[in-house]
């Protein structure tokens, strides 16, 4: 999530308006909702109108330089994990172990663990043993490499689908962190929630459920945020002529009680509360004209505080995975799925 103060130092006001980005996650961020107004300036950054525009047809990107870049999409029962990730734990590869667990060595927890690391690459080849282990036959990985200059080397997507693509729902997380950055509320939990999500929507596939038109992103560089490499902007731009029908994104929800970010512009999370929240991959999918709702959660306690605690160890090497409440995962996972069935009555 984009986290950060404002140039003077001082705490964000959680009702202060957009200012200035931060490409590499460590100056000045923005703090957004899909009801507040972006500036010009922000808009540009973006590669997109400002609000007073925002409505219309979405343009092609533009503002930042781009990058070359070319393009290489693998689909792999096995994508990622060939000799550079040990096989996936025990836990993981039997098929008949119940999933999540309600007791300790619970896997929801260890697979958290896995993903805290301050080492990107870990991370990115522990997601992928796990999500290729769990969904063989629906993961798709798709990587986009940047010439030298660009924010990042790559940008790499973990796409675990149902359905079919175009007018579909798209639940997203980014697995990214800040470097020296733990990553654990930013963004693991949501990771692992929405891996319970889909492990339980293939469960009632397999029951002889009907296949919803649903895709669960696991998005790669949202903490370069403004910038072209940004997982999710590239994931739009990968299929111009399939684009989701709505998308929910999950940003710092492993801690407390769900809310939305300033709206449910997606229309699938009716009777949770809202406040303002940092910005996420959700003004991405807002600037490409598709409806995005943005989940967080806060201890009900901090739900007033313009800077709540929690949020204070967003970034920094705090953000381990003892600050995550277990029957948040559990309570998120349960909450995508709810959403993936109001989308199907729709």
């Amino acid at each position: 999530m984009a986290v950060g103060t404002r140039r003077t130092g001082a705490p964000t006001s959680a009702t202060a308006p957009c200012s200035a980005i931060s490409r590499r996650g460590t100056g000045p961020r923005p703090w957004c909702s899909a009801g507040m107004s972006t500036s010009p300036s922000v808009a540009k950054r973006l590669g997109a109108p400002p609000s007073s525009t925002r409505r219309r047809a979405m343009p092609s990107w533009t503002g930042r330089r781009e990058a070359p870049a070319s393009w290489r999409c693998t689909v792999s029962s096995r994508a990622g994990t060939s000799g550079t990730h040990p096989d996936p734990p025990l836990w993981i590869q039997n098929e008949r172990h119940p999933w999540p667990l309600r007791q300790e060595g619970d896997p929801m927890k260890k697979l958290l663990n896995e993903l805290c690391t301050t080492d990107a690459a870990i991370r990115r080849q522990a997601l992928a043993a796990h999500l290729a282990a769990l969904f063989p036959g629906r993961l798709r990985i798709e990587t986009r490499t940047w010439e030298a200059g660009a924010d990042a080397q790559e940008t790499v997507n973990h796409l675990v689908t149902f359905g079919k693509e175009g007018g579909h729902l798209v639940i997203g997380a980014h697995y990214d962190a800040v470097p020296d950055c733990p990553g654990a509320n930013d963004n693991a939990a949501a990771v692992v929630q929405l891996i319970g999500a889909a492990r339980r929507l293939q469960d009632q596939v397999d029951q002889g459920g009907a296949e919803p038109d649903v895709t669960l992103c696991f998005w790669d560089h949202e903490e370069l945020f403004g910038s072209p490499c940004m997982g999710s902007r590239t994931y739009l731009e990968a299929r111009p002529q399939a684009l989701p029908g709505k998308a929910v994104v999950f940003d710092v929800s492993g801690r407390g009680e769900f809310f939305v970010s300033g709206g449910d512009p997606a229309g699938l999370a009716k009777g949770l509360p809202s406040r303002v929240t940092p910005a996420s991959d959700n003004i991405v999918l807002l600037r490409h004209g598709i409806p995005s709702t943005l989940v967080c959660a806060l201890p009900s306690e901090e739900w007033s505080l313009a800077m709540p605690p929690t949020w204070a160890t967003l970034h920094t090497s705090r953000d381990t995975p003892d600050r995550v409440d277990h029957h948040t995962l559990e309570q998120g996972a349960e909450l995508i799925l709810t959403m993936a069935e109001q989308f199907r009555g729709l």
